[in-house]
């Protein structure tokens, strides 16, 4: 069996102080520190025996550079930024690839790929002495560069170089110098998994006191074996179900970890399981600082200031529930104000920016009194954003933050957990304030900028008690003593690692210097597979597959116990995969253990299916045999909490009940609701109607009673340029005076005087435009020309067709009210035009319409099919019936929609053969309308009806993708009903 190399290290150097353990990464090396307690019976020991190998090459190196401190990645970037700055100032660029001279106004944008690349060109320049001269080589024997990328490269490396020398600094990775014997110990653990250690090895191979400790290998007899699953969700739970039943057994939760290349994707699915089945679990993946909810109020308030306090950005910031506002109150009046003033936000005009807000304010719209309180309060945010994102260092950042900090935040109603974020961004800018002391020539020319991209970076992993399930992406923990590993979705695509040197190069060059791809997949697995540690005591075995180099210490092998668990699903979330290659041995997942979740599923399908005669019909879940008759069903032999939650909440389902609207009409209930119903919807005893109560009506009753009794609206959450429901108004109040200046003038309308039409419509818009209060306000005077122009434009459509196919038609009835009394119905409504031929009477009602126009199919209805659009149906009544009409006792054989954005009419009632629409289908003739008129009386009565009785049901028949898409589900809260 394979031994346990750590643990074997540790048992025999544990207690010895000049010994250093070298790890490849820094959860391994904390994880191994805190195991070192249990194995060397120690109470404690220094954290600076157990490093990273990142943490090593730093120390290795400092004794041996003497008075120069390493470089730290926040430098290089700083470097980077500074290099651009000084690229774009120069006479002439230094770079001609890696900057390209069209981006050199905008060359900080290459920064952070510079800084990336800087570790690296130490190698680089190894990599390109060995071939120098050679044939097709990118060195040639001369000394010079085969191409301007190279010749870009070697010039940054001596500018790099430079810039260490001035600043007392050193590149870890470019040192070479023979490292110096300090009296300690290294143990270096599983080189095969640590990416740039070839690099090291020469170096590292000869010195006496440093020792390479290689990755285990399987057995030939007994290798790990992987476990196949058919998918990911039953790969997922069988995993959570292994992890209950160990903590059944009484293993801790905190030696048990989950390992997932694809975290990202598995993790809500993982957690759930988790969640479902009670397992304690902590979440080791980290987050980028900025990306986090409390880490976004730097990101926030530079949005605001850079988009000039644009209302989405003003919107995030002051309506984020995390950041506990003082004046909470003020915060969501601002928005508010926003939305009602337009304030989308500011423009520059004539060399000038213009604060969209500040003009809101002198002249707010609808009639408004400006709120000096609310003036002063966002000047007073808006001064304090700006100090802090526009500082010129980091320390005026700081001092910044603290006074916007004091004066607009009440920290005390923060989150343990956000403030320990915050906390942590404010270490970061202390750190940035700290170096810009000593590096003043590279502070960045936007300090706050640079801090903000540091923050999206710094991964942030939240400290918590340990207790629960570890879930770490995979290869961090690679190599950790945890007494049960289990590695997830171990596929050939998913768990394999490349390594390549120098990935900043094309493949092509990376070719012509020999770099290849080093594949150390196999180290990973096997550090999974043999690392794990037992307390129990651990008898010696043969050291038959540990590799030790030469040294002085002497290893007694510990055998490694089986910890790791590999697993793989043939179908993924995206996709089938392959297991991979590591693997000699799998296995195909055996019967599922004991899951309570689905055995409650068939044993409440199977009790379903009993109560069926001869089970001749299936319940959805039953898996018994049609007609069998067959053993009970077993009931789940234990429980989890969020069944037993599931139950209880199934057993009040059967409470009696209270009244509910939904089901019960109110009656006379409510003498309140009587009273406001009376005042809303009737006219003494007769109920008022119009078409749009009948659309809602007819969908639902609920609705209709939300929306028009209660009078319950969505609220608008942004701010617009355009309201398309304002903008139909205007249009309709440009249409209708167009059109009476055409009756006033012509008398009818005259094809001849088009172009005077258009003139007059275009002078309406404009004043129409200046005039509504929907188009008042500081971003108006811009757009009043844009709203006007398209005003005209849709109205000059329908002038077009009119001179077509309405010539000498007078545009009698203009936008009339009218209303009609019949057995206890008050029909009302607005007409928007019917224009009359003089010649024979022909009247022909028009609907304008700003947005989509309804298809006349609506109203061809099968015989006893209900219609849902009642526009046409209510108006030709009204036309027809009312004694208010001109047209009473008439028919109404011509009715139109006006569709004003297609700049065209679509007929509903029509005979082409007296007024012709050329190819247009689905007109009908008035005595086909009959079925539609008598279904709109049908829904009239129907409404009336309910509102007498005050039912406010909901249909019984309403689809349910009809509750998921309306706007008061959640107030109606149909949808989130649960019924026994």
């Amino acid at each position: 069996m394979p031994v346990n190399p750590v643990e074997t290290c540790i048992r025999r150097g544990g207690t010895d102080p000049s010994t250093v353990f070298v790890f490849p990464s820094d959860i391994a090396a904390s994880l191994w520190l805190e195991t070192a307690l249990d194995i060397t019976g120690e109470e404690t020991l220094p954290s600076r025996r157990f490093i990273a190998w990142d943490r090593f090459k730093e120390d290795a190196v400092q004794a041996s550079v003497r008075g120069k401190s390493p470089v730290s990645s926040v430098l290089r970037k700083l470097y980077a930024l500074s290099l651009a700055e000084r690229n774009k100032n120069a006479e002439t660029p230094f770079f001609s690839a890696l900057i390209p001279p069209e981006h050199v106004e905008s060359g900080s944008i290459f920064a952070s790929w510079i800084a990336r690349a800087l570790p690296q060109l130490g190698l680089w320049e190894r990599k390109l002495e060995k071939t120098r001269g050679r044939a097709g080589a990118v060195l040639r024997g001369d000394g010079e560069y085969a191409d301007e990328e190279s010749a870009d490269l070697a010039f940054l490396k001596a500018d790099y170089t430079q810039f260490l020398e001035a600043n007392e600094l050193f590149e870890p990775s470019w040192q070479r110098p023979p490292l110096k014997d300090t009296g300690k110990r290294y143990i270096i653990f599983f080189p095969e998994a640590i990416e740039d250690y070839d690099e090291y090895a020469s170096l590292l191979g000869d010195s006496a006191f440093i020792e390479t400790i290689t990755v285990p290998r399987p057995e030939a007899d007994d290798p790990p074996v992987l476990c196949i699953f058919e998918n990911t969700r039953a790969e997922l739970a069988a995993v959570a179900l292994a992890i209950e039943a160990l903590l059944r057994e009484g293993v801790s939760s905190a030696d048990i970890a989950v390992s997932v290349p694809d975290l990202e994707t598995i993790a809500p699915y993982l957690l759930r399981e988790f969640s479902l089945r009670g397992i304690p679990y902590e979440f080791r993946a980290g987050n980028p600082l900025g990306s986090l909810p409390a880490g976004r109020l730097f990101a926030l308030a530079s949005e605001c200031v850079s988009t000039g306090y644009s209302f989405p950005s003003m919107k995030a910031l002051l309506l984020d529930r995390l950041f506990p506002w003082i004046h909470r109150d003020l915060a969501g009046e601002l928005v508010s104000f926003g939305i009602r003033n337009h304030c989308v936000a500011s423009w520059r005009e004539n060399g000038k920016d213009i604060d969209v807000w500040e003009e809101a304010f002198k002249a707010p719209t609808k009639g408004e009194t400006g709120d000096w309180r609310l003036r002063d309060w966002y000047r007073s945010l808006s001064k304090a954003l700006r100090q802090m994102t526009g500082a010129k260092t980091f320390t005026e950042i700081r001092n910044g933050y603290f006074a916007f900090r004091e004066k607009f935040l009440d920290m005390k109603k923060l989150s343990p957990e956000d403030d320990a974020v915050l906390a942590r961004c404010i270490e970061e800018l202390n750190a940035l304030a700290s170096l810009e002391g000593k590096y003043a020539l590279y502070t960045p020319q936007s300090p706050f900028a640079f801090f903000t991209s540091i923050l999206d970076e710094k991964k942030y992993v939240p400290q918590r008690a340990r207790g629960g399930v570890s879930v770490f992406p995979y290869r961090v923990a690679a190599g950790t003593p945890f007494q049960h590993h289990f590695v997830i979705d171990a596929s050939q695509n998913q768990a394999t690692v490349l390594y390549s040197q120098l990935p900043f190069l094309r493949q092509d060059r990376r070719l012509a210097l020999n770099l290849l791809e080093k594949d150390a997949s196999a180290a990973f697995f096997s550090m999974y597979a043999y690392c794990g540690y037992s307390p129990a005591p651990a008898s010696a075995s043969e050291n038959a597959n540990m590799t030790v180099t030469q040294g002085t210490l002497c290893f007694e092998p510990v055998p490694a116990p089986r910890s790791a668990r590999f697993s793989f699903a043939e179908l993924s979330f995206s996709g089938y995969r392959i297991p991979h290659g590591y693997f000699l041995s799998t296995e195909k997942s055996g019967a599922p253990q004991s899951n309570p979740f689905m055995v409650e599923r068939d044993f409440l399908a199977r009790v379903a299916c009993d109560t069926h005669v001869a089970c001749d019909t299936h319940v959805a879940g039953c898996t018994r045999a049609v007609g069998s008759n067959d053993s009970q069903p077993v009931f789940p032999d234990r429980l989890y909490s969020a069944q037993k939650r599931g139950f209880a909440s199934w057993q009040k389902a059967n409470v009696a009940r209270g009244f509910a609207y939904l089901e019960n009409a109110y009656g006379a209930r409510l003498p309140a609701l009587v009273e406001r119903i009376k005042k809303k919807q009737m006219s003494g005893t007769d109920v008022r109607v119009s078409q749009s109560d009948l659309k809602t009506f007819a969908t639902c009753n609920a609705k209709w009673f939300l929306s028009r009794v209660l009078a319950i609206e969505a609220e608008t959450s942004d701010a617009e340029l355009l309201d398309e429901r304002n903008l139909g108004l205007l249009y309709h109040d440009v249409l209708k005076r167009l059109y009476e200046f055409i009756r006033e003038t012509d008398g009818a309308f005259n094809a001849a005087h088009v172009k005077a039409y258009r003139e007059r419509a275009q002078v309406l818009a404009g004043t129409a435009t200046a005039d509504h209060a929907e188009f008042r306000g500081p971003i108006a005077a811009p757009l009043i020309e844009a709203l006007s122009r398209r005003v005209t434009d849709g109205i000059c459509g329908i002038l077009e067709r009119d001179a077509e196919i309405l010539d000498g038609f007078i545009p009698e009835f203009l936008e009339g009210d009218i209303s009609f009394y019949r057995d206890g119905i008050v029909y009302y409504g607005m007409i928007d035009r019917i224009s009359r031929r003089p010649s024979d009477n022909i009247a022909v009602l028009i609907d304008y319409k700003s947005g989509r126009v309804p298809s006349p199919s609506v109203y061809a209805t099968e015989e006893n099919a209900p219609i849902t659009d009642f526009q046409i149906p209510m108006y030709v009544f009204l036309a027809e019936e009312s004694p208010e009409s001109p047209y009473h006792g008439s028919k109404i054989e011509f009715a139109w929609f006006a569709g004003i954005q297609e700049g065209d009419y679509r007929p509903v009632l029509n005979d082409n053969a007296i007024i012709s629409h050329g190819k247009k289908r689905g007109m009908i003739l008035r005595e086909e309308f009959d079925q539609a008129m008598s279904s709109f009386k049908d829904e009239a009565r129907r409404f009336a009806e309910a509102v007498q009785n005050m039912n406010f049901t909901r249909p019984d028949k309403l689809a349910w993708a009809e509750c998921q898409g309306c706007d008061f589900r959640k107030i109606c809260r149909f949808t989130y009903a649960v019924r026994p």
